[in-house]
């Protein structure tokens, strides 16, 4: 009787810690992620408000917008290793989108733009302290 108790007793917090997991808050896979997913690009030119939407609809696909739009690059250097390294990369799933060229040079101008105005020049402390935050809330 002893051994059905304790049996059903450990069965019991099993299924406890199983659920508990299943609801636990999930830590993201980046700091990046922990930032806001959208941003007002209502006053940026309209071709790179198109970057912005295919930055939406096509880097989502495979993981947060957020993850780019809280991005600590800056150079247009670094975005287009970075936008070529989207772009070539092998499929991983039957979800991945396909990033023509045409579609990456947009969000590449969309995300150098972005970067020139929001992470340089007058909002570089801002944007520093932004990141700072960012890293220490992760």
């Amino acid at each position: 009787m002893k051994r059905l108790c304790y049996s059903v007793l450990t069965l019991s917090l099993l299924i406890l810690a199983t659920a508990g997991m299943a609801f636990a808050e999930k830590i993201p896979d980046y700091a990046n992620d922990l930032g806001p997913s959208t941003i007002d690009v209502s006053k940026y030119p309209a071709d790179l408000q198109q970057g912005y939407k295919l930055m939406e609809a096509k880097c989502i696909r495979c993981h947060t917008a957020a993850r780019v739009v809280n991005s600590e690059i800056v150079s247009a250097k670094d975005w287009t290793r970075y936008m070529n390294r989207m772009r070539l990369r092998p499929p991983c799933c039957n979800q991945c989108p396909v990033i023509s060229r045409n579609d990456a040079k947009a969000i590449y101008q969309f995300l150098v733009f972005d970067s020139q105005t929001r992470k340089t020049g007058s909002q570089a402390a801002s944007w520093d302290a932004f990141r700072k935050q960012l890293l220490e809330e992760y």
